[in-house]
C-alpha cells in the first residue's frame, strides 16, 4: 500500500513512542500496599500539504492494568479494575493558515489553569485539575491559537471524561488566556463553568510561572463555587532542574476550600515532594511523598509514598 498522497510520505513528521511504566504506591491509612501497570503507544503526526501544515494528530491510548489502587480516578470501577484509558487523543486543524485560529477535536485537557500548559500525563507530579474541576480531560472540540504575545484556547466538551456517553446533558465549557510560555515569566487566566451530574462549577482563576536560572516557582488561585457554594482554592509548587536536565526536584502545597452553609469555611491541604531522574530519552525513575496535613470535615489524614518506573522507545 503506498504510503504517498495528498499529505506526502506518512512517515514525515511522525513520532511513535512504546511507553510502559510500573507503579507502585503504599497508603499508610489503608496499611496496604497498590500496584499500577500501564503500555501504551503515544503517536504524534503532523500532516502537511501544500500550502503549510493541516493539522496535528495525537493519541494516546494506554491499557492500565491497576491491582489495589486504593486511590484511583473515578472512571475506574474499584481499586482492582482495568481497562484503556485515553490521556489525549485529538486533531488539531490547523488549515486556516499561519497565525489563524485552529479547532482541536477529539479528548484533550480541559484549558484551564497551570495543569494546561504543564505536562503531568503519565508521572507521579499532578496539580488540581481533577480535585478543583471534578474532570481533568475531556471529549470536546476547542478553538486554539497563539498571537504575537499572547495563547488561547476556549472548550466546549462532553462531560463524560472518558468515556463519549453524556448524561442528563452534562457540559464542561472552559478557556485559558496566557503569555508566551517561552518567557521567564508566564501567566494565564482561565474560567470554567461545568454540570457532571449532580454538581455544578464554576470557577475563575490565575496562574503563574517564574524561572530563575534552574528553579521554578508555579502558582494557581481559582475561586467559585460548586453547588453555589464558595470556593477558593490555591496551588503553590518550587522546582529545580540540573545543570544536565536529568534531575528534577519539586516541593508542592495544594489548598482547597469551601464556604460550607451555617457551618463557616472547611479546608483541606496537602502537601508533595517528589524527584524525578531521567538518565537518557528512554527511562525515567520517579518518587513521590504526599500528605494530608488538613482535610475536609475532619477525615483521618493519610501518608502515600509512590514509586514509578517508566521506559519510552
Amino acid at each position: 500500500m503506498s504510503t504517498t498522497g495528498w499529505s506526502g510520505d506518512y512517515s514525515d513528521n511522525l513520532r511513535l513512542t512504546l511507553d510502559v511504566s510500573s507503579r507502585s504506591v503504599r497508603y499508610s491509612l489503608a496499611d496496604t500496599t497498590g500496584n499500577s501497570t500501564v503500555v501504551g503507544l503515544d503517536l504524534h503526526k503532523v500532516f502537511s500539504g501544500e500550502n503549510g501544515d493541516i493539522g496535528t494528530l495525537t493519541t494516546q491510548a494506554y491499557w492500565t492494568d491497576n491491582n489495589n489502587i486504593v486511590k484511583h480516578p473515578g472512571f475506574f470501577d474499584d481499586e482492582d479494575d482495568n481497562r484503556l484509558v485515553y490521556r489525549i487523543f485529538n486533531f488539531n486543524y490547523s488549515g486556516f493558515g499561519i497565525n489563524k485560529p485552529r479547532v482541536r477535536i477529539g479528548h484533550f485537557e480541559i484549558p484551564f489553569g497551570i495543569e494546561h500548559i504543564i505536562t503531568t500525563n503519565g508521572t507521579l507530579r499532578n496539580y488540581t485539575h481533577g480535585p478543583n474541576l471534578g474532570v481533568k480531560a475531556d471529549w470536546g472540540i476547542s478553538v486554539n491559537g497563539e498571537t504575537s504575545n499572547l495563547e488561547y484556547e476556549v472548550a466546549a466538551t462532553r462531560g463524560g471524561g472518558q468515556t463519549w456517553h453524556r448524561d442528563n446533558g452534562d457540559f464542561v465549557y472552559a478557556g485559558r488566556v496566557g503569555t508566551d510560555r517561552s518567557k521567564n515569566l508566564v501567566w494565564g487566566l482561565s474560567a470554567y463553568t461545568s454540570e457532571l451530574g449532580e454538581t455544578t462549577r464554576n470557577r475563575f482563576g490565575i496562574d503563574a510561572q517564574w524561572y530563575v536560572g534552574l528553579w521554578a516557582l508555579f502558582s494557581e488561585v481559582s475561586a467559585g463555587d460548586t453547588n453555589e457554594q464558595d470556593v477558593l482554592n490555591g496551588l503553590l509548587e518550587i522546582n529545580r532542574r540540573s545543570p544536565s536536565e536529568q534531575w528534577l526536584a519539586y516541593i508542592q502545597t495544594r489548598y482547597f476550600s469551601v464556604d460550607v452553609d451555617n457551618q463557616g469555611r472547611d479546608r483541606a491541604v496537602q502537601s508533595a515532594v517528589g524527584v524525578r531522574f531521567t538518565p537518557d530519552n528512554h527511562w525515567a525513575l520517579s518518587a513521590q511523598y504526599q500528605a494530608d496535613l488538613s482535610t475536609f470535615q475532619g477525615a483521618r489524614e493519610d501518608r502515600v509514598l509512590s514509586l514509578q518506573l517508566r521506559y519510552r522507545f
